[in-house]
């Protein structure tokens, strides 16, 4: 038997709940909606420049605001040993080829981090294309130099650097007035520390980033002897600060 009260406070305090619970589900549910109709888009995207560009693994890393919105894995980490690709994967292993891209949006205050194991997956655009599912109006010609320099742009200058300093041969011009005695360092210590390396076989990018006026790159270099990884730092004319090893 159902027994209708008829006190008017108690009924209005009866609805007053009720709409609330109405409310806070109906808000659950955009969020939830929300965040899975974002997953939905990138899987999608993914998956699709993965099938594009023969890539085995991805991972993809989706922050703003500081709350992780995405840390997800797509394929295969290792083909040889068909290990599958998580958010807690390691790319960098030995000679392994690979490409990654780290944007960070500071206007939006959103950071994308997309790691391939394939050179010639597209890291930064799609990083940029991912980025874009959460700023609707953002412009791809202008996107990458809101705060990150064209990364091609800036490969074949360190790599030209790379083998001058080989051959004992950096032109200063390249360096900033304040690395002048760097330029001259690499210069004078370039040929012993490199020459035992052997022929340079490629250069990978593996971050990027800028950070208190200075745009700051990771490289591996994989030499026929030696691996390396290397701190490459410009100011905002493209000059030289840095360039040194920082593992082998």
């Amino acid at each position: 038997m159902i027994h209708l009260i008829k006190n008017k406070n108690s009924t209005t305090v009866h609805i007053s709940l009720m709409t609330s619970f109405l409310v806070g589900f109906m808000f659950f549910s955009l969020c939830l909606f929300s965040q899975d109709s974002l997953q939905m888009k990138i899987d999608n995207y993914v998956m699709q420049q993965q099938q594009s560009t023969f890539t085995p693994g991805v991972a993809v890393g989706v922050v703003k605001h500081g709350k992780v919105l995405l840390a997800k894995g797509y394929g295969l980490s290792n083909v040889e040993l068909a290990a599958d690709t998580d958010a807690n994967s390691v790319f960098i292993r030995g000679g392994m080829a690979f490409n990654t891209a780290f944007l960070q949006f500071i206007n939006d205050d959103i950071t994308v981090i997309v790691l391939c194991n394939q050179t010639t997956c597209p890291s930064k655009q799609m990083a940029i294309h991912i980025a874009s599912f959460l700023i609707p109006d953002l412009d791809y010609s202008v996107a990458p130099r809101r705060v990150i320099k064209e990364s091609k742009k800036i490969t074949e200058l360190f790599k030209s650097v790379l083998l001058n300093a080989k051959n004992g041969k950096v032109q200063s011009k390249l360096f900033a007035s304040e690395a002048q005695e760097t330029a001259k360092f690499i210069s004078r210590a370039g040929p012993d520390f490199l020459g035992s390396k052997g022929d340079l076989k490629s250069v990978n990018l593996v971050d990027e980033k800028f950070q208190n006026g200075k745009h700051s790159y990771t490289y591996q270099t994989i030499f026929e002897k030696a691996t390396l990884i290397w701190k490459f730092e410009l100011d905002s004319d493209d000059k030289i600060l840095n360039l040194q090893p920082i593992e082998q």
